[in-house]
Protein backbone atom coordinates (compact mmCIF):
# COMPACT_ATOMS: atom_id res chain seq x y z
CA UNK A 1 0.00 0.00 0.00
CA UNK A 2 2.46 2.27 1.38
CA UNK A 3 4.31 2.04 -2.56
CA UNK A 4 1.43 2.77 -4.58
CA UNK A 5 0.94 6.05 -2.02
CA UNK A 6 4.65 6.85 -2.60
CA UNK A 7 4.19 6.40 -6.54
CA UNK A 8 0.55 8.62 -6.55
CA UNK A 9 3.13 11.60 -4.56
CA UNK A 10 5.04 11.22 -7.30
CA UNK A 11 2.60 12.00 -9.90
CA UNK A 12 1.18 14.60 -7.88
CA UNK A 13 4.76 16.06 -8.28
CA UNK A 14 4.86 16.00 -11.53
CA UNK A 15 1.39 17.33 -11.74
CA UNK A 16 2.12 20.59 -9.74
CA UNK A 17 5.60 20.84 -11.98
CA UNK A 18 3.51 21.14 -14.83
CA UNK A 19 1.79 23.43 -14.11
CA UNK A 20 -1.80 21.57 -14.40
CA UNK A 21 -4.73 21.33 -10.94
CA UNK A 22 -3.38 18.97 -8.47
CA UNK A 23 -6.28 16.78 -6.81
CA UNK A 24 -7.72 15.20 -9.54
CA UNK A 25 -7.62 11.17 -10.46
CA UNK A 26 -3.75 10.48 -12.01
CA UNK A 27 -3.23 7.84 -13.97
CA UNK A 28 -0.16 6.70 -16.06
CA UNK A 29 -1.21 8.61 -18.90
CA UNK A 30 -1.20 11.87 -17.36
CA UNK A 31 2.81 10.80 -16.36
CA UNK A 32 3.93 10.21 -19.32
CA UNK A 33 2.13 13.46 -20.64
CA UNK A 34 3.52 15.18 -18.03
CA UNK A 35 7.15 13.97 -18.89
CA UNK A 36 6.41 14.59 -22.65
CA UNK A 37 5.41 18.76 -21.58
CA UNK A 38 8.68 18.74 -19.54
CA UNK A 39 10.95 16.51 -22.32
CA UNK A 40 9.42 17.03 -25.30
CA UNK A 41 10.00 13.91 -28.08
CA UNK A 42 10.70 14.66 -31.77
CA UNK A 43 7.29 14.85 -33.25
CA UNK A 44 8.44 13.69 -35.99
CA UNK A 45 8.60 10.35 -34.10
CA UNK A 46 7.35 6.63 -35.39
CA UNK A 47 4.26 5.81 -33.24
CA UNK A 48 5.64 2.47 -32.26
CA UNK A 49 9.18 4.36 -30.20
CA UNK A 50 6.41 6.71 -28.51
CA UNK A 51 5.11 3.83 -27.45
CA UNK A 52 8.36 1.70 -25.89
CA UNK A 53 9.29 5.66 -24.59
CA UNK A 54 6.12 5.65 -22.61
CA UNK A 55 6.56 2.13 -21.15
CA UNK A 56 9.67 2.71 -20.25
CA UNK A 57 8.69 6.17 -18.17
CA UNK A 58 5.99 4.53 -16.50
CA UNK A 59 8.70 1.69 -15.52
CA UNK A 60 10.89 4.19 -14.22
CA UNK A 61 8.34 5.73 -12.47
CA UNK A 62 7.29 2.36 -10.81
CA UNK A 63 11.15 1.77 -10.12
CA UNK A 64 11.37 4.81 -8.38
CA UNK A 65 8.34 4.30 -6.39
CA UNK A 66 9.07 1.26 -5.09
CA UNK A 67 12.85 2.38 -3.77
CA UNK A 68 11.46 4.60 -1.80
CA UNK A 69 8.59 3.03 -0.46
CA UNK A 70 11.54 0.08 0.54
CA UNK A 71 13.35 2.77 1.85
CA UNK A 72 11.13 4.26 4.32
CA UNK A 73 9.80 0.99 5.84
CA UNK A 74 12.87 -0.55 5.86
CA UNK A 75 15.94 1.32 6.11
CA UNK A 76 19.34 0.49 6.27
CA UNK A 77 20.31 2.15 9.78
CA UNK A 78 17.43 -0.24 10.55
CA UNK A 79 18.51 -2.97 9.56
CA UNK A 80 21.93 -2.71 10.46
CA UNK A 81 20.85 -2.27 14.28
CA UNK A 82 18.27 -5.04 14.32
CA UNK A 83 21.67 -7.09 12.82
CA UNK A 84 23.16 -6.00 15.59
CA UNK A 85 20.93 -6.00 18.58
CA UNK A 86 19.65 -9.53 17.32
CA UNK A 87 21.33 -12.20 19.60
CA UNK A 88 21.41 -15.96 18.25
CA UNK A 89 19.29 -19.29 20.35
CA UNK A 90 21.82 -21.11 22.12
CA UNK A 91 21.87 -24.68 19.92
CA UNK A 92 19.59 -27.19 21.49
CA UNK A 93 21.27 -29.85 23.77
CA UNK A 94 21.97 -32.95 21.85
CA UNK A 95 20.83 -36.38 23.72
CA UNK A 96 23.48 -38.75 24.77
CA UNK A 97 24.34 -41.57 22.47
CA UNK A 98 23.56 -44.63 24.36
CA UNK A 99 26.05 -46.87 25.84
CA UNK A 100 27.38 -50.06 24.76
CA UNK A 101 27.99 -53.29 26.58
CA UNK A 102 31.57 -53.98 26.28
CA UNK A 103 33.50 -57.48 26.41
CA UNK A 104 34.88 -58.06 29.60
CA UNK A 105 38.74 -57.86 28.40
CA UNK A 106 37.77 -54.29 27.01
CA UNK A 107 35.75 -53.62 30.11
CA UNK A 108 38.97 -54.15 32.08
CA UNK A 109 40.27 -51.22 31.08
CA UNK A 110 37.80 -49.04 31.68
CA UNK A 111 37.47 -50.08 35.15
CA UNK A 112 40.68 -49.88 35.73
CA UNK A 113 41.39 -46.47 34.35
CA UNK A 114 38.72 -45.37 36.68
CA UNK A 115 39.97 -47.02 39.58
CA UNK A 116 43.52 -45.47 39.40
CA UNK A 117 42.22 -42.53 38.26
CA UNK A 118 39.80 -42.44 41.54
CA UNK A 119 43.09 -43.09 44.05
CA UNK A 120 44.95 -40.76 41.71
CA UNK A 121 47.51 -43.31 41.77
CA UNK A 122 49.81 -41.92 38.51
CA UNK A 123 51.95 -45.43 38.32
CA UNK A 124 48.79 -47.44 37.87
CA UNK A 125 47.54 -45.26 34.89
CA UNK A 126 50.63 -45.44 33.41
CA UNK A 127 50.89 -49.41 33.93
CA UNK A 128 47.48 -49.26 31.60
CA UNK A 129 49.70 -47.87 28.69
CA UNK A 130 51.51 -50.05 26.20
CA UNK A 131 55.57 -48.69 26.53
CA UNK A 132 55.10 -46.53 23.36
CA UNK A 133 51.68 -45.28 24.47
CA UNK A 134 50.64 -42.00 23.83
CA UNK A 135 48.16 -39.45 26.25
CA UNK A 136 46.43 -36.67 23.89
CA UNK A 137 45.10 -33.97 26.12
CA UNK A 138 42.94 -31.12 25.37
CA UNK A 139 45.21 -28.14 25.02
CA UNK A 140 48.33 -30.21 26.37
CA UNK A 141 51.05 -31.40 23.84
CA UNK A 142 51.47 -35.00 23.18
CA UNK A 143 52.88 -36.75 25.88
CA UNK A 144 54.75 -40.69 24.74
CA UNK A 145 56.13 -43.53 26.58
CA UNK A 146 54.99 -44.95 30.16
CA UNK A 147 57.70 -42.65 32.22
CA UNK A 148 56.32 -39.84 31.00
CA UNK A 149 53.14 -40.51 31.14
CA UNK A 150 53.32 -41.46 34.75
CA UNK A 151 55.17 -37.60 35.14
CA UNK A 152 51.84 -36.42 33.45
CA UNK A 153 49.71 -37.73 35.63
CA UNK A 154 51.12 -37.26 38.75
CA UNK A 155 48.84 -35.19 41.38
CA UNK A 156 45.71 -35.55 39.14
CA UNK A 157 42.45 -37.73 39.58
CA UNK A 158 39.32 -37.70 41.32
CA UNK A 159 35.64 -38.24 41.27
CA UNK A 160 35.36 -40.70 37.69
CA UNK A 161 32.57 -42.74 35.43
CA UNK A 162 33.44 -44.09 32.11
CA UNK A 163 31.23 -45.58 29.70
CA UNK A 164 31.55 -46.94 26.04
CA UNK A 165 29.41 -45.88 22.79
CA UNK A 166 31.60 -47.64 20.60
CA UNK A 167 33.62 -50.25 19.99
CA UNK A 168 35.72 -52.54 18.08
CA UNK A 169 38.44 -55.47 17.46
CA UNK A 170 40.27 -56.71 14.75
CA UNK A 171 42.84 -59.19 15.62
CA UNK A 172 45.28 -57.39 18.08
CA UNK A 173 44.09 -54.11 17.62
CA UNK A 174 41.26 -52.33 19.24
CA UNK A 175 39.35 -49.22 20.23
CA UNK A 176 36.83 -47.56 22.80
CA UNK A 177 34.83 -44.40 22.05
CA UNK A 178 33.03 -43.10 24.89
CA UNK A 179 31.85 -40.61 27.13
CA UNK A 180 32.95 -39.37 31.21
CA UNK A 181 31.38 -37.62 33.94
CA UNK A 182 31.91 -37.24 37.12
CA UNK A 183 29.47 -39.78 38.52
CA UNK A 184 28.06 -42.53 37.44
CA UNK A 185 24.57 -41.71 36.12
CA UNK A 186 25.26 -37.96 35.25
CA UNK A 187 25.10 -35.90 31.91
CA UNK A 188 28.59 -36.52 30.10
CA UNK A 189 31.01 -33.86 30.76
CA UNK A 190 33.54 -34.93 27.71
CA UNK A 191 34.29 -37.68 25.39
CA UNK A 192 37.46 -40.25 24.73
CA UNK A 193 39.21 -42.32 22.24
CA UNK A 194 41.10 -45.23 23.46
CA UNK A 195 43.30 -46.80 20.70
CA UNK A 196 44.31 -50.46 22.16
CA UNK A 197 46.67 -53.03 21.40
CA UNK A 198 46.54 -56.61 22.74
CA UNK A 199 49.84 -57.79 24.00
CA UNK A 200 51.04 -61.46 23.70
CA UNK A 201 49.39 -62.29 27.38
CA UNK A 202 46.11 -61.55 26.26
CA UNK A 203 45.91 -58.12 28.12
CA UNK A 204 44.47 -55.16 25.90
CA UNK A 205 47.10 -51.73 26.73
CA UNK A 206 46.37 -48.27 25.54
CA UNK A 207 47.83 -47.09 22.83
CA UNK A 208 46.91 -43.47 22.58
CA UNK A 209 44.25 -41.80 25.44
CA UNK A 210 42.67 -38.92 23.59
CA UNK A 211 39.78 -36.77 25.38
CA UNK A 212 38.59 -33.20 25.64
CA UNK A 213 35.32 -31.85 27.18
CA UNK A 214 31.75 -30.90 25.87
CA UNK A 215 31.96 -27.65 26.20
CA UNK A 216 34.02 -24.84 25.45
CA UNK A 217 36.71 -23.02 27.92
Amino acid sequence: MLGWAVVWVVLEILVVASGSSPGRPIGWRDAVAILEVRHPWKPEGDPMERTARSILIVTGILLIASGLAHAILDPPALRLDAAATQVSAPPAERAQLPSVRLPAALARVLADYEAAWRSKDAAALAGLFAEDGFVLSNGAPPVRGRHAIRTHYEGQGGPLSLRAVAFATEGSLGYIIGGFARRAGEPDIGKFTLTLRRGEDGRWLIVSDMDNGNSRP
